[in-house]
This record gives structure tokens, C-alpha cells and sequence, in this order.
């Protein structure tokens, strides 16, 4: 699970990791492309608000920065998580 509002302060060099969604998920698949084939991976990514102190709410642009990292590394696709299995189509379709 990839959820960019899980990642501590300072991870990656962010101060915030929440408000980086793309780097975010980018450098911890770049991270362990070097020990799994990426092609196998299929990360869960972040589709709701960040539960720290921002509250930062996850809409179309945060959505579409988790996916991108996952289609320009090739991995096997990505699935959306969130508590209330409500979501809106037109945050997940390019």
C-alpha cells in the first residue's frame, strides 16, 4: 500500500510526503524495481483524505499523480482504496 498520507516526515526529502503523491509513489516502485520484476506489481494507491494534520483531500489531480508513476514504470496496473468504496470516475479515467 503506497498511500503517500502513510509515509512519514522527511521521507523521500518531503517535509509533507502528502502533498507529493507523484514522487511519492515513483521513488518507492523505483525503489524495489531492482529486486521485483515491476511488470508483477500492482500497488494500492490513495483515494482518500490524508488523515494527518493537513487533511489534505484527495481529488482528480492527487488520483492521477499516483497513476502516473505506475503507467511510465510499466507495472501490472494499480488499484484505488477507500474506507467508504465510493468513487468518482471521472478522478480515475485520464
Amino acid at each position: 500500500m503506497l498511500y503517500p498520507s502513510g509515509f512519514a516526515s522527511g521521507s523521500f526529502h518531503h517535509k509533507y510526503p502528502a502533498d507529493h503523491p507523484y514522487a511519492v509513489i515513483y521513488r518507492s516502485l523505483n525503489n524495489i524495481k531492482d529486486r521485483v520484476d515491476i511488470r508483477r506489481v500492482r500497488p494500492w494507491l490513495q483515494y482518500f483524505r490524508d488523515y494527518k494534520s493537513k487533511k489534505r483531500l484527495y481529488q482528480r489531480y492527487e488520483i492521477q499523480e499516483q497513476i502516473r508513476p505506475t503507467k511510465e514504470l510499466k507495472t501490472n496496473g494499480w488499484m484505488m482504496w477507500s474506507s467508504s468504496s465510493k468513487y468518482n470516475i471521472g478522478y480515475i479515467l485520464p
